[in-house]
């Protein structure tokens, strides 16, 4: 502590498993389960929205789903526990998620999910439905031709 007070027990032991309590860094083969396939449902509604992304975008969408799965539980605890400390201190999470969100929003750009990168990539709304158009066309090829 800054005043120079030594910790209790309670205090320390707080500080020790805070990290685990609130989600963060499961470790559990269950929780991890559930990480996973919430991360995989997030991914695959993303290649359903955004048409424009290929099979080798996967490994990027995967970061960017992570990332927003723990954002959520980090605001979750946020909004559970307050944003500022007992002592009027903020939170050291409120600068772990500012800095997760920061790289989430490099990750989006890259992807193309925000209007800018949109429009740098040169893929609007009516691109993004031609693409998928041509890919339900080819799609409906293939299955003509395994008849």
């Amino acid at each position: 502590m800054s005043d120079g007070k030594a910790l209790s027990v309670a205090q320390r032991r707080q500080r020790q498993t805070a990290s685990i309590t609130h989600g963060l860094y499961i470790r559990s083969e269950s929780g991890m389960r559930v990480r996973y396939r919430k991360v995989r449902r997030l991914v695959e509604r993303m290649r359903t929205c955004m048409p424009w992304l290929a099979d080798s975008d996967v490994p990027a969408c995967r970061a960017w789903a992570e990332l927003e799965y723990l954002g959520a539980r980090m605001f979750a605890e946020l909004e559970k526990g307050g944003i500022v400390t007992p002592d009027g201190e903020p939170r050291r999470l409120v600068t772990e998620l500012r800095q997760l969100r920061q790289a989430q929003v490099a990750i989006a750009r890259e992807l193309g999910m925000t209007p800018a990168a949109r429009m740098s990539l040169r893929v609007d709304d009516s691109r993004a439905r031609s693409l998928d158009a041509v890919r339900r066309l080819h799609q409906a090829e293939g299955e003509d031709e395994g008849e």
